[in-house]
Protein backbone atom coordinates (compact mmCIF):
# COMPACT_ATOMS: atom_id res chain seq x y z
CA UNK A 1 0.00 0.00 0.00
CA UNK A 2 2.38 2.50 0.81
CA UNK A 3 4.26 1.47 -2.16
CA UNK A 4 1.19 2.15 -4.26
CA UNK A 5 0.88 5.90 -2.57
CA UNK A 6 4.23 6.39 -3.00
CA UNK A 7 4.03 5.62 -7.29
CA UNK A 8 1.07 7.99 -7.49
CA UNK A 9 3.22 10.79 -5.65
CA UNK A 10 5.56 9.79 -7.95
CA UNK A 11 3.70 10.24 -10.98
CA UNK A 12 1.70 13.53 -9.96
CA UNK A 13 5.73 15.12 -9.42
CA UNK A 14 6.12 13.84 -13.06
CA UNK A 15 3.09 15.13 -14.11
CA UNK A 16 3.60 18.67 -12.63
CA UNK A 17 7.35 18.66 -14.23
CA UNK A 18 5.58 18.06 -17.61
CA UNK A 19 3.21 20.48 -17.16
CA UNK A 20 5.50 23.21 -15.92
CA UNK A 21 7.42 24.09 -19.57
CA UNK A 22 4.05 24.73 -21.52
CA UNK A 23 2.07 26.15 -18.28
CA UNK A 24 3.26 29.71 -19.28
CA UNK A 25 1.21 29.55 -22.79
CA UNK A 26 -2.02 28.32 -20.78
CA UNK A 27 -1.87 30.30 -17.75
CA UNK A 28 -4.58 33.20 -17.71
CA UNK A 29 -7.03 35.05 -15.20
CA UNK A 30 -9.46 32.14 -15.26
CA UNK A 31 -7.07 29.13 -14.41
CA UNK A 32 -4.12 30.69 -12.35
CA UNK A 33 -3.61 30.60 -8.62
CA UNK A 34 -1.94 32.81 -6.44
CA UNK A 35 0.17 31.63 -3.74
CA UNK A 36 2.27 33.66 -1.02
CA UNK A 37 5.76 32.11 0.65
CA UNK A 38 6.03 33.75 4.05
CA UNK A 39 9.11 34.11 6.71
CA UNK A 40 10.29 35.90 9.85
CA UNK A 41 12.06 39.25 8.11
CA UNK A 42 15.69 39.20 10.26
CA UNK A 43 19.03 38.11 9.30
CA UNK A 44 19.79 34.81 9.33
CA UNK A 45 23.34 32.54 10.00
CA UNK A 46 24.70 29.15 10.34
CA UNK A 47 22.81 26.43 12.31
CA UNK A 48 19.74 29.12 12.36
CA UNK A 49 16.07 27.41 11.44
CA UNK A 50 14.22 29.68 8.38
CA UNK A 51 10.43 28.79 9.16
CA UNK A 52 8.22 29.41 6.06
CA UNK A 53 4.89 29.31 5.48
CA UNK A 54 2.78 28.75 2.25
CA UNK A 55 -0.64 30.40 1.62
CA UNK A 56 -3.25 30.45 -1.24
CA UNK A 57 -4.42 34.17 -1.63
CA UNK A 58 -6.61 34.28 -4.65
CA UNK A 59 -8.45 31.24 -6.40
CA UNK A 60 -10.52 32.51 -9.49
CA UNK A 61 -14.03 32.71 -9.83
CA UNK A 62 -14.38 31.50 -6.74
CA UNK A 63 -13.45 27.87 -7.51
CA UNK A 64 -12.24 25.46 -4.65
CA UNK A 65 -9.15 22.99 -4.73
CA UNK A 66 -8.30 20.04 -3.16
CA UNK A 67 -4.74 19.19 -4.85
CA UNK A 68 -1.65 21.47 -5.23
CA UNK A 69 1.48 20.12 -6.06
CA UNK A 70 4.92 22.69 -6.16
CA UNK A 71 8.63 22.03 -5.98
CA UNK A 72 11.35 23.56 -3.48
CA UNK A 73 14.09 25.19 -5.31
CA UNK A 74 17.30 26.50 -2.84
CA UNK A 75 20.85 26.82 -2.74
CA UNK A 76 21.74 22.90 -1.22
CA UNK A 77 25.26 24.26 -0.28
CA UNK A 78 23.83 26.69 1.69
CA UNK A 79 20.09 25.35 2.98
CA UNK A 80 18.70 22.28 3.78
CA UNK A 81 15.36 20.74 4.82
CA UNK A 82 15.72 20.77 8.71
CA UNK A 83 15.03 17.29 10.42
CA UNK A 84 13.04 16.30 13.55
CA UNK A 85 12.82 13.22 15.75
CA UNK A 86 9.35 11.92 15.12
CA UNK A 87 8.42 9.37 17.99
CA UNK A 88 5.46 7.83 16.12
CA UNK A 89 7.54 6.75 13.21
CA UNK A 90 10.99 6.27 15.40
CA UNK A 91 13.07 8.46 13.65
CA UNK A 92 14.26 11.79 12.32
CA UNK A 93 11.74 12.90 9.47
CA UNK A 94 12.11 15.65 7.76
CA UNK A 95 10.87 19.09 9.33
CA UNK A 96 7.27 19.87 7.08
CA UNK A 97 3.90 20.02 7.80
CA UNK A 98 0.35 20.28 6.17
CA UNK A 99 -2.36 22.56 8.32
CA UNK A 100 -5.55 23.25 8.36
CA UNK A 101 -6.39 19.41 7.32
CA UNK A 102 -4.57 19.01 4.26
CA UNK A 103 -2.55 16.12 4.02
CA UNK A 104 1.56 15.90 3.02
CA UNK A 105 3.40 13.69 0.44
CA UNK A 106 6.63 14.45 -0.29
CA UNK A 107 8.86 12.34 -3.15
CA UNK A 108 12.27 13.04 -2.05
CA UNK A 109 13.31 11.76 -5.33
CA UNK A 110 12.10 14.64 -7.20
CA UNK A 111 11.81 16.93 -4.48
CA UNK A 112 8.35 17.39 -5.27
CA UNK A 113 5.37 17.93 -2.27
CA UNK A 114 1.56 17.29 -2.88
CA UNK A 115 -0.95 18.59 -0.32
CA UNK A 116 -4.65 17.03 -0.82
CA UNK A 117 -7.65 16.53 1.30
CA UNK A 118 -11.21 14.91 1.14
CA UNK A 119 -12.78 18.26 0.51
CA UNK A 120 -12.82 21.28 -1.34
CA UNK A 121 -11.33 24.25 -0.05
CA UNK A 122 -11.54 28.21 -1.08
CA UNK A 123 -10.12 30.03 1.78
CA UNK A 124 -7.63 32.38 1.24
CA UNK A 125 -4.77 34.13 3.51
CA UNK A 126 -4.22 31.43 5.84
CA UNK A 127 -1.46 29.28 6.27
CA UNK A 128 -1.80 25.77 4.92
CA UNK A 129 1.82 24.68 4.58
CA UNK A 130 4.68 24.98 6.84
CA UNK A 131 8.20 23.78 6.43
CA UNK A 132 11.17 24.49 8.57
CA UNK A 133 14.67 24.67 6.73
CA UNK A 134 18.00 24.78 8.48
CA UNK A 135 21.21 27.18 7.44
CA UNK A 136 24.48 25.12 6.74
CA UNK A 137 26.77 28.25 5.99
CA UNK A 138 26.70 31.66 6.19
CA UNK A 139 25.67 33.62 3.32
CA UNK A 140 24.87 37.08 2.16
CA UNK A 141 21.43 36.68 0.44
CA UNK A 142 19.82 33.76 -0.76
CA UNK A 143 16.62 33.18 -2.43
CA UNK A 144 13.87 30.58 -1.53
CA UNK A 145 11.41 29.74 -5.06
CA UNK A 146 8.48 27.94 -5.02
CA UNK A 147 8.01 26.31 -8.74
CA UNK A 148 6.02 23.90 -10.71
CA UNK A 149 3.13 24.86 -9.18
CA UNK A 150 0.03 23.31 -9.85
CA UNK A 151 -3.36 22.75 -8.62
CA UNK A 152 -6.87 20.88 -9.21
CA UNK A 153 -10.31 20.55 -7.54
CA UNK A 154 -13.41 18.80 -8.31
CA UNK A 155 -13.77 14.94 -8.11
CA UNK A 156 -12.81 14.50 -11.55
CA UNK A 157 -9.96 17.25 -10.96
CA UNK A 158 -12.21 18.98 -13.99
CA UNK A 159 -10.72 22.33 -12.54
CA UNK A 160 -7.28 23.08 -13.27
CA UNK A 161 -4.69 26.02 -12.14
CA UNK A 162 -1.50 26.93 -12.40
CA UNK A 163 0.58 29.41 -10.83
CA UNK A 164 3.89 31.93 -11.55
CA UNK A 165 7.10 30.82 -9.56
CA UNK A 166 7.60 32.72 -6.41
CA UNK A 167 10.24 34.05 -4.75
CA UNK A 168 11.13 34.54 -1.20
CA UNK A 169 14.82 36.61 -0.52
CA UNK A 170 16.30 35.34 2.65
CA UNK A 171 18.86 38.14 4.18
CA UNK A 172 22.14 36.43 5.54
CA UNK A 173 24.71 37.64 8.22
CA UNK A 174 27.15 37.40 5.72
CA UNK A 175 30.29 35.18 4.58
CA UNK A 176 32.56 37.00 7.00
CA UNK A 177 36.38 36.94 5.33
CA UNK A 178 39.34 36.52 7.20
CA UNK A 179 41.17 39.71 5.87
CA UNK A 180 39.84 42.16 8.65
CA UNK A 181 38.21 40.94 12.20
CA UNK A 182 35.01 41.12 12.86
CA UNK A 183 31.69 40.75 15.26
CA UNK A 184 28.46 40.15 14.51
CA UNK A 185 25.53 39.05 16.19
CA UNK A 186 21.84 38.27 15.31
CA UNK A 187 20.98 38.54 19.48
CA UNK A 188 22.39 41.95 20.27
CA UNK A 189 22.92 45.02 19.24
CA UNK A 190 25.71 46.98 17.74
CA UNK A 191 26.52 50.74 17.16
CA UNK A 192 23.45 52.56 15.54
CA UNK A 193 23.54 51.49 11.78
CA UNK A 194 24.37 48.10 10.95
CA UNK A 195 23.49 46.77 14.25
CA UNK A 196 24.50 43.38 13.82
CA UNK A 197 27.78 43.90 12.23
CA UNK A 198 30.61 45.74 13.78
CA UNK A 199 31.66 48.95 11.83
CA UNK A 200 34.65 51.33 12.43
CA UNK A 201 33.78 53.88 15.26
CA UNK A 202 31.35 51.69 16.70
CA UNK A 203 31.21 52.51 20.82
CA UNK A 204 28.21 50.40 22.35
CA UNK A 205 27.29 46.59 22.44
CA UNK A 206 23.13 46.59 23.77
CA UNK A 207 20.11 45.19 24.31
CA UNK A 208 22.20 42.38 26.38
CA UNK A 209 18.83 40.55 28.53
CA UNK A 210 19.52 40.56 32.48
CA UNK A 211 20.48 37.71 34.11
CA UNK A 212 23.09 36.26 31.35
CA UNK A 213 26.22 34.69 31.99
CA UNK A 214 29.30 35.55 30.59
CA UNK A 215 29.47 31.96 29.16
CA UNK A 216 26.00 32.69 27.52
CA UNK A 217 27.06 36.28 26.61
CA UNK A 218 30.41 34.84 24.44
CA UNK A 219 28.54 31.95 23.22
CA UNK A 220 28.63 31.65 19.42
CA UNK A 221 25.47 31.21 18.45
CA UNK A 222 25.02 35.17 20.05
CA UNK A 223 28.54 36.44 18.87
CA UNK A 224 30.59 35.44 15.40
CA UNK A 225 33.86 36.17 15.29
CA UNK A 226 37.11 35.62 13.91
CA UNK A 227 39.26 36.82 17.22
CA UNK A 228 38.71 35.99 20.61
CA UNK A 229 36.69 37.35 22.95
CA UNK A 230 36.92 38.40 26.42
CA UNK A 231 35.08 40.86 28.84
CA UNK A 232 36.66 43.10 31.55
CA UNK A 233 34.52 44.90 34.05
CA UNK A 234 34.65 48.49 34.70
CA UNK A 235 37.45 48.95 35.95
CA UNK A 236 39.49 46.61 33.18
CA UNK A 237 40.28 43.32 35.23
CA UNK A 238 39.18 40.67 33.25
CA UNK A 239 36.45 38.58 33.81
CA UNK A 240 37.55 34.83 33.68
CA UNK A 241 35.00 33.57 35.99
CA UNK A 242 32.25 32.33 33.13
CA UNK A 243 29.24 32.40 35.52
CA UNK A 244 29.80 36.13 36.72
CA UNK A 245 26.69 38.13 35.22
CA UNK A 246 27.37 40.62 31.95
CA UNK A 247 26.64 43.79 33.58
CA UNK A 248 26.10 47.42 32.27
CA UNK A 249 29.09 49.20 31.89
CA UNK A 250 31.73 46.15 31.88
CA UNK A 251 33.29 45.83 28.70
CA UNK A 252 34.56 43.21 25.69
CA UNK A 253 37.43 43.06 23.78
CA UNK A 254 38.03 41.15 20.30
CA UNK A 255 41.33 40.26 19.72
CA UNK A 256 43.64 38.20 16.89
CA UNK A 257 47.11 38.53 16.21
CA UNK A 258 47.85 41.39 13.72
CA UNK A 259 44.93 43.36 13.55
CA UNK A 260 43.22 46.17 15.98
CA UNK A 261 41.08 45.20 18.50
CA UNK A 262 37.72 45.87 18.95
CA UNK A 263 36.65 47.22 22.01
CA UNK A 264 32.73 48.30 22.71
CA UNK A 265 30.78 49.10 26.09
CA UNK A 266 28.24 46.80 27.20
CA UNK A 267 24.88 47.93 28.32
CA UNK A 268 22.30 45.47 29.97
CA UNK A 269 18.44 45.87 29.34
CA UNK A 270 17.06 47.48 32.18
CA UNK A 271 20.26 47.67 34.13
CA UNK A 272 21.42 50.92 35.25
CA UNK A 273 23.53 49.93 38.36
CA UNK A 274 26.06 47.59 36.87
CA UNK A 275 24.79 44.81 38.90
CA UNK A 276 23.17 42.86 35.96
CA UNK A 277 19.66 42.28 36.84
CA UNK A 278 16.96 44.63 37.34
CA UNK A 279 16.49 45.73 40.74
CA UNK A 280 14.06 48.41 42.78
CA UNK A 281 17.10 50.27 42.80
CA UNK A 282 17.36 50.34 38.85
CA UNK A 283 13.31 51.43 39.10
CA UNK A 284 14.42 54.12 40.92
CA UNK A 285 16.67 55.64 39.25
CA UNK A 286 14.47 55.35 36.00
CA UNK A 287 11.36 57.17 37.21
CA UNK A 288 14.54 60.03 37.94
CA UNK A 289 15.41 59.88 34.35
CA UNK A 290 11.54 60.09 33.32
CA UNK A 291 11.37 63.28 35.56
CA UNK A 292 14.57 64.39 33.90
CA UNK A 293 16.11 64.40 37.37
CA UNK A 294 19.26 62.09 36.84
CA UNK A 295 22.24 61.85 34.30
CA UNK A 296 22.87 58.74 32.60
CA UNK A 297 26.07 57.65 31.05
CA UNK A 298 25.02 56.43 27.45
CA UNK A 299 25.32 52.71 28.31
CA UNK A 300 22.75 53.67 31.00
CA UNK A 301 20.10 55.20 28.46
CA UNK A 302 20.36 52.25 25.95
CA UNK A 303 19.82 49.85 29.00
CA UNK A 304 16.43 51.72 30.23
CA UNK A 305 15.70 53.14 26.34
CA UNK A 306 13.35 50.17 25.77
CA UNK A 307 11.98 51.36 22.67
CA UNK A 308 14.82 53.06 21.22
CA UNK A 309 13.03 56.36 20.67
CA UNK A 310 16.00 58.17 21.93
CA UNK A 311 13.76 58.79 25.35
CA UNK A 312 13.39 58.35 28.73
CA UNK A 313 9.51 57.92 29.32
CA UNK A 314 6.61 56.20 31.18
CA UNK A 315 6.26 53.91 28.54
CA UNK A 316 10.38 52.90 29.13
CA UNK A 317 9.51 52.06 33.08
CA UNK A 318 6.74 50.52 32.49
CA UNK A 319 8.24 48.21 30.13
CA UNK A 320 10.99 47.89 32.93
CA UNK A 321 8.62 46.83 35.74
CA UNK A 322 7.21 43.77 33.66
CA UNK A 323 10.89 42.69 32.95
CA UNK A 324 11.90 42.86 36.98
CA UNK A 325 8.69 41.01 37.86
CA UNK A 326 9.93 38.10 35.34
Amino acid sequence: MKSKKLLIILIVCIIIIITSVTKIYYANSENTIELAILTEERQYKKGDIITINMQITSIPNSKQINVLGFMIDMDNEFLEINSIYDEDEGSNVLDMKALREWSLSYDEESKCILLTRQDLYSNINENIFRINLKVKKDFDKKDIKITDIESAGGATQENTFYSNDISLPIQGMGQQTTDKLYLSTSEYKIGETNTQNYEDGDEYLYKVSPNTTIEEFKDDTNLKTNGNISVYNANGEEQTNLNELVKTGMKIKVAKEGYEDIELIISVIGDIDGDGIVTASDLADTIKAVLSNFNLKEEQFKAIDMDEDKSITAADLADEIKLSLM
